[in-house]
C-alpha cells in the first residue's frame, strides 16, 4: 500500500513537470508540511455527507502551512466543498464522488470551490492516472452542478477527472468571474485543467467552460454531449462590469461526440486576448470548432444598452479532424440556418425536458461566423460532410424557413429512449 501511493505521487510530480502552462508544482505539494489521509482518525468518511470531513482536512493541511490530503479508494458524497490555498486533493484509484443531494436541491450545487470565497493559490484536485468518477445518476437535468467552479484562483491544477453528468445544468468545471478589486478582474490564472471527460453532458454546456482566465492551459478534454471547451463569456455582472475576460489561453486534444463541438468561441460584449489551440476533433457533433455569431444580450444588459459585440485578438487553431453523422444530435432553430438545403429532410421535433427540442445531422467541420476577427484555421480534416465546405461563413448560410419538421418514431424516438432508461433505473 505505501509503494502504491509513493508511485501515485511520483506520477502526479513528473505530469505536473511537462506542463506547457505557467503552472509550476509549488513546494506545498512537493515538500508537504502535512500530509493527513481521509477515513484515518477524526477524518473518518461516512458515505453519507463527507463534505464536512474533507473540509476538516483540508482547513487543518492550510493552518499547518500546507500539504496533501490524501483520498483512498471508496464513495464519498459531497457537496461545496471550498478549497484553501497551498491544499493539494490527491485521489487514489478507485474513488467515487456523489454530489451529496439532501440540500440545495435544483439549485447552484459544486463539489469542490477554488477561490469562490476568498483567493486561493497554489493547489490542486488531481486523481490517478485511471481517474476520478463524478457519479451523477441522482441528479438530473433540472439541477445545477458543477465539479468544480471557480473563480480567484493562482496556480493550480485539475486532473484526472471523468464526471458521468446526467444532462444536467452547467458545464463540469467553469472557470467564472468573482468580481473585480483595484481595477482587476479576480479570475483563475497560471493553470493546467487536463484528462477530463464529461459524459451525457447537456446541450447548452459541456466539460469545460471558461467565462475568465489568463495563462491557461485545456489539454486532454473529451465531451460526449455539449462543448468540449467553451471559451465563452456568460456571466451577467462580468458583462456588466466588461473587465475580465481570457488571456493567453492554450487548448490542445479535445474531443467532441454527439456534440454541439469541440471548440467553441463567443466573446459576448470583453474584449479578450489571444488563443492558441491543436489538435481538435468532433465524431458525430454539429460542428468541430464553432465561432459564434456576434452577441449582445439585452436580457443580461437591458434593452437600452450600448455594448458592442467583443472580439477576440486572435484565435489559432491548427489540426481539425471532423466526421459527419446523420445524428440524431442535439441541435437548435438558431442553427437552422447553418444546414445546407439538402439535410432539411433530416431534422426533427422533439419533446426532451430542457435540452433543445430538435435532432438534426453534422452541419460542418467548421463554423466562422466572425470573419472580422483575426482568426487561422489550418489542416481540416472534414470526413463525410458532402454539402458544406471545410469552413462554413455567414455567407453560406441558409436564409428561408424549414417547415414540417416530423417527429422520430421507433427506437429513435424520445418516448422508446425515456422508457429504456426507466427500466433500466429499475433495474439498479
Amino acid at each position: 500500500m505505501k509503494i502504491s501511493y509513493l508511485l501515485m505521487i511520483a506520477a502526479m510530480f513528473s505530469q505536473a513537470q511537462v506542463s506547457l502552462a505557467e503552472y509550476q508544482a509549488p513546494d506545498s505539494l512537493l515538500n508537504p508540511k502535512q500530509t493527513l489521509t481521509i477515513g484515518t482518525g477524526k477524518y473518518s468518511a461516512d458515505s453519507t455527507d463527507d463534505s464536512a470531513v474533507f473540509q476538516r482536512a483540508i482547513d487543518d493541511v492550510h493552518e499547518s502551512g500546507g500539504g496533501r490530503v490524501v483520498i483512498p479508494a471508496g464513495d464519498y458524497q459531497l457537496i461545496e466543498v471550498n478549497l484553501k490555498s497551498d491544499v493539494h486533493l490527491l485521489f487514489q484509484s478507485g474513488v467515487t464522488i456523489r454530489p451529496f443531494t439532501q440540500v440545495k436541491k435544483g439549485k447552484n450545487r459544486n463539489v469542490f470551490n477554488l477561490g469562490m470565497k476568498d483567493a486561493v493559490k497554489n493547489v490542486s484536485v488531481v486523481g490517478p492516472e485511471d481517474r476520478v468518477t463524478f457519479d451523477c445518476s441522482a441528479i438530473g437535468d433540472e439541477d445545477e452542478f458543477r465539479a468544480v467552479c471557480m473563480n480567484d484562483c493562482n496556480n493550480f491544477r485539475i486532473a484526472n477527472l471523468t464526471i458521468n453528468d446526467n444532462f444536467t445544468k452547467f458545464s463540469s468545471i467553469t472557470l467564472g468571474w468573482g468580481g473585480v478589486e483595484d481595477g482587476k478582474a479576480k479570475v483563475a490564472r497560471n493553470g493546467l485543467i487536463e484528462n477530463i471527460t464529461a459524459d451525457k453532458a447537456h446541450y447548452g454546456y459541456g466539460a469545460i467552460q471558461a467565462h475568465s482566465g489568463e495563462s491557461i492551459v485545456f489539454r486532454n478534454t473529451k465531451s460526449t454531449g455539449g462543448v468540449g471547451v467553451r471559451l465563452e463569456t456568460g456571466s451577467g455582472k462580468l458583462l456588466e462590469s466588461g473587465i475580465g475576460g481570457l488571456f493567453d489561453i492554450t487548448v490542445e486534444d479535445v474531443t467532441s461526440i454527439n456534440g454541439q463541438g469541440a471548440l467553441m468561441f463567443q466573446p459576448h460584449t470583453i474584449e479578450h486576448g489571444n488563443v492558441v489551440a491543436r489538435n481538435i476533433h468532433s465524431d458525430g457533433s454539429e460542428f468541430c470548432v464553432y465561432i459564434a455569431k456576434p452577441y449582445v444580450s439585452k436580457k443580461k444588459l437591458g434593452e437600452d444598452t450600448t455594448q458592442k459585440a467583443g472580439s477576440f485578438r486572435s484565435i489559432k487553431v491548427d489540426g481539425v479532424k471532423a466526421i459527419y453523422r446523420d445524428g440524431p444530435i442535439v441541435t437548435r432553430s438558431v442553427h437552422f440556418e447553418c444546414y445546407p438545403v439538402e439535410l432539411h429532410k433530416k431534422i426533427v421535433r422533439v419533446d426532451n425536458g430542457t435540452q433543445p427540442g430538435f435532432r438534426g445531422p453534422s452541419i460542418a467541420a467548421v463554423a466562422n461566423m466572425r470573419p472580422d476577427m483575426n482568426v487561422s484555421i489550418t489542416h481540416i480534416e472534414a470526413i463525410g460532410f458532402k454539402y458544406r465546405p471545410d469552413t462554413l461563413t455567414p455567407n453560406d448560410l441558409y436564409h428561408g424557413k424549414i417547415t414540417n419538421l416530423s417527429r422520430p418514431k421507433g427506437k429513435d424516438s424520445i418516448e422508446t429512449r425515456k422508457k429504456t432508461e426507466q427500466r433500466i433505473r429499475r433495474k439498479k
